[in-house]
C-alpha cells in the first residue's frame, strides 16, 4: 500500500513483550473497520524472542529493530516516522482492543472537524473489569498529571465524551499532521510524562484532545515498567519539571515557582514518611534530588525547547484554565492507590495529604480535583469557585472520622436554582438543591476511617451555558457556585458557614 491509501497506522512499542504481545496484535487485526490500516512495533533492543515470534505469528506485522533501548518515547518517534496513514493510533504492548476501538475513534475525529489532534480511550483494568484505569488526563498548575476515573467503579461513570488536556498513549489515537506540527513526542522524557507533555503542547498549539468513552480497551498496568517505585518516581519527577519549565508561560512561571519549590520539598518529606522501609525512604529522596540535578543539566535543551513552544503557542495558560483544561490547582495530586504494607495491610498514601477543609481563596484549595473554575468574588467579597457539570476534591476526615460532608453554597442556575447529585467516595449520600442565595447543606455520611482522604464528587443535573440563558460571552458549561466543603463530625459548630 502507498501512503495515501493508509487510513490507520498502528504504533506498538514493545521491550521484552513476548508474553503479551500476541494478545494486543490480535486485537488490532481483529478490528471490525473497513478502513485501511498498517501495523508497526518497534522493539527497543528485547532479548526475549519477541522479534522472532512476530515475524512467524504475524508476516504482516511490520517490525523495527532499535539497535538500543530507546525508551518509549523514542520508540513512539521511530514508529510515527515510518507512519503512513493519516491517523496514528499508539498502544502499549499490554492492551487488548475491544473489536468497534478503531471505528469509534474515527467517527469521533469525523465529527469534531480538523482542530481535534487527539483522542483518549476508556481504559480498563482485566483484573477488576468494574473499575476505569483512565479517561483521559489532567495537569495541574505544578504540573502534576494523572489520570482521571483512576480507579473509579460504575459502568455509567465517564461515559460523556469532554475535552481533556492529554491522552494516555496506552491507547490513544492522533492526527498525524498535528504529531508532526507540534515536534512529536519529547525523547528525554524516556519512561514517563511523554504523553501529558503532548497533549499539553497539542493545547497550546491551538488543537483539541478528547476522551471518548465508546472506544474502549483493556491495560494491564506497568507489566512493562516494572522496576519499583524510586525508579519510576525519578523519571516521573524530571518529566514534570521539564515539562513544567517548557510549557507554561513566562508569567505564570514567576508567579508559581516558589510554589513548586515548596510543595517539592514537601513531596520529599512525605515520600520519606510513607516508604516502607529505610532503604526505600531514602531510595525515594534520592531519585528526587537526581531528578532535580537531571534538569538542571539538561536546562539549554529544556530552554530551547520552550523557545519552540513560545513560537507555537496560539492557547494561553489563562484560556486553558478556563477551559477546565490545565486545573487551577497547586499541591501534590491526588493519589487513588494504595499499597500493602510488610504486615498486609493496606497503606494509603493520602493520609495528611489533603486538607479537612476547602475555603475558597483562602485556604485547602490543593484538595480540588477536577470540575473547578477560577476564583470569582461578588459584591460583599465573598470567593467562590463555579463546579463544571462534574467536579470533584479529595478531603480528610477528622473527628468522628467525618460524619457529615458541609457545602456552602452561593447560586446555582439563573433561573431557579440548581439540583446536584453528591457522591462520597462512589456512593450517592443525597440531592441538594441550589438557591441563588448563600446557602448550606448537611449531608450525614457512613462512618470512615479518621485522617483518611474521601472523594467529594459534586453532579449538577441542570448545568446551563450563561452565553445560551444570559446572553453574554461565557461558553463555560456551568452547575453550581461553591464558596466552601467540609468533612466534620456530627454535632460540632457550624457557626462560621451561616
Amino acid at each position: 500500500m502507498t501512503a495515501g491509501d493508509v487510513e490507520v497506522s498502528y504504533v506498538i512499542p514493545s521491550y521484552r513483550g513476548c508474553d503479551i504481545l500476541p494478545a494486543c496484535l490480535r486485537s488490532v487485526l481483529s478490528q471490525t473497520s473497513k478502513a485501511s490500516r498498517e501495523v508497526i512495533v518497534v522493539d527497543d533492543s528485547s532479548c526475549d524472542g519477541s522479534v522472532e515470534l512476530i515475524r512467524d505469528a504475524f508476516p504482516g506485522v511490520e517490525v523495527i529493530v532499535n539497535r538500543r533501548n530507546l525508551g518509549p518515547a523514542g520508540a513512539k518517534n521511530v514508529g510515527a516516522a515510518r507512519a503512513r496513514g493519516r491517523f496514528i493510533a499508539f498502544l502499549d504492548n499490554d492492551v487488548e482492543l475491544f473489536p468497534d476501538w478503531e471505528e469509534v475513534m474515527l467517527d469521533r475525529f469525523s465529527r469534531e472537524g480538523g482542530d481535534l489532534a487527539a483522542c483518549a480511550s476508556r481504559l480498563l483494568s482485566p483484573e477488576d473489569p468494574a473499575r476505569l484505569n483512565s479517561a483521559g488526563g489532567m495537569i495541574n498548575l505544578l504540573g502534576h498529571a494523572w489520570d482521571r476515573g483512576l480507579r473509579d467503579e460504575g459502568a455509567g461513570v465517564h461515559s460523556r465524551p469532554l475535552p481533556v488536556i492529554y491522552a494516555c498513549t496506552a491507547a490513544m489515537m492522533v492526527r498525524g499532521e498535528a504529531l508532526r506540527k507540534v515536534g512529536g513526542f519529547d525523547e528525554r522524557l524516556r519512561y514517563a510524562y511523554e504523553d501529558a507533555d503532548l497533549g499539553w503542547r497539542l493545547n497550546i498549539y491551538g488543537y483539541r484532545v478528547v476522551y471518548e468513552p465508546r472506544a474502549a480497551a483493556w491495560h494491564r498496568l506497568n507489566t512493562t515498567l516494572g522496576r519499583g517505585r524510586p525508579f519510576n518516581k525519578y523519571h516521573y519527577e524530571r518529566g514534570r519539571l521539564r515539562s513544567w519549565i517548557k510549557n507554561l508561560e513566562g508569567g505564570t512561571l514567576a508567579w508559581l515557582y516558589r510554589e513548586y519549590l515548596y510543595w517539592f520539598l514537601a513531596q520529599v518529606g512525605r515520600e520519606g514518611r510513607e516508604a516502607l522501609s529505610l532503604r526505600e525512604r531514602w531510595a525515594m529522596r534520592g531519585r528526587m534530588a537526581q531528578a532535580v540535578a537531571w534538569n538542571l543539566l539538561f536546562l539549554p535543551d529544556t530552554l530551547r525547547r520552550r523557545s519552540e513552544v513560545v513560537a507555537g503557542r496560539r492557547c494561553s495558560d489563562r484560556e486553558l484554565i478556563q477551559r477546565g483544561l490545565l486545573y487551577p490547582q497547586v499541591g501534590n495530586p491526588p493519589n487513588h492507590g494504595s499499597r500493602k504494607g510488610k504486615d498486609g495491610r493496606l497503606f494509603s498514601p493520602v493520609r495528611d495529604s489533603h486538607p479537612r477543609r476547602v475555603e475558597m481563596g483562602r485556604k485547602g484549595e490543593e484538595g480540588l480535583v477536577e470540575g473547578w473554575f477560577e476564583r470569582e468574588k461578588d459584591g460583599n467579597g465573598l470567593v467562590y469557585r463555579w463546579t463544571g457539570e462534574r467536579a470533584r476534591a479529595l478531603l480528610r476526615a477528622r473527628g468522628a472520622g467525618g460524619r457529615e460532608l458541609l457545602i456552602r453554597t452561593r447560586m446555582g442556575h439563573p433561573e431557579g436554582g440548581s439540583r446536584a447529585v453528591v457522591r462520597v467516595d462512589g456512593c450517592e449520600v443525597g440531592i441538594i438543591e441550589v438557591p441563588n442565595r448563600v446557602s448550606l447543606h448537611r449531608l450525614p455520611l457512613p462512618r470512615a476511617e479518621e485522617g483518611v482522604a474521601r472523594e467529594v464528587e459534586i453532579e449538577t443535573l441542570n448545568p446551563f451555558r450563561p452565553r445560551e440563558v444570559l446572553g453574554v460571552e461565557d461558553l463555560r458549561n456551568l452547575g453550581i457556585a461553591v464558596i466552601s466543603l467540609e468533612l466534620r463530625g456530627r454535632g460540632l459548630k457550624t457557626d462560621r458557614f451561616l
